[in-house]
This record gives structure tokens, C-alpha cells and sequence, in this order.
């Protein structure tokens, strides 16, 4: 997965694991979130490349994620038949 800024710089962002990436969105402080199908989770990677996995209760397959850019909130959109 690569980061491009808005001038043009790529970098890697350092997820590993992943099995479906399917969503990315990115919060206020520069943290990247995964949405990972397959292994039914959301990964956040830190600017500084520490990788976690986001708590989550009752979603399964999360699809695209959302984040507010105040990191006040963040939500994920579960996979839904005819999407």
C-alpha cells in the first residue's frame, strides 16, 4: 500500500497481514486505517509505522472506513448483498 501526499511523495505504509484490503481513509494526526476483509478487522498504522488492529464489536467484513478529522469517531461500513 502507498501513502501519496499532495505533492506527489510516495511512501509504503508498513501493513502486513493483510487478506482483502478493501478501504482506506486516513484521520486528522496522519493515521492510515485498513479495512482487511478477509481477516474480518481494521488496521491502523501510525505515522511512525506501528501497526494495531481497531476494536471492533458486531462488524463483520468491514468494507470502507471512516474517520473524522478530529478523531472523535471512526466508523466502518460492513459488506452488504448487492454492493
Amino acid at each position: 500500500m502507498v501513502e501519496v501526499t499532495p505533492s506527489g511523495v510516495q511512501t509504503t505504509v508498513p501493513a502486513t497481514g493483510l487478506s482483502a484490503p478493501t478501504g482506506v481513509a486516513v484521520d486528522g494526526s496522519g493515521d492510515v486505517f485498513i479495512t482487511d476483509v478477509n481477516n474480518n478487522r481494521v488496521v491502523k498504522v501510525t505515522p511512525s509505522g506501528v501497526q494495531t488492529t481497531v476494536p471492533t464489536s458486531g462488524v463483520i467484513r468491514p468494507f470502507y472506513p471512516a474517520v473524522d478529522g478530529r478523531e472523535t469517531s471512526s466508523s466502518w461500513i460492513p459488506e452488504t448483498s448487492g454492493c
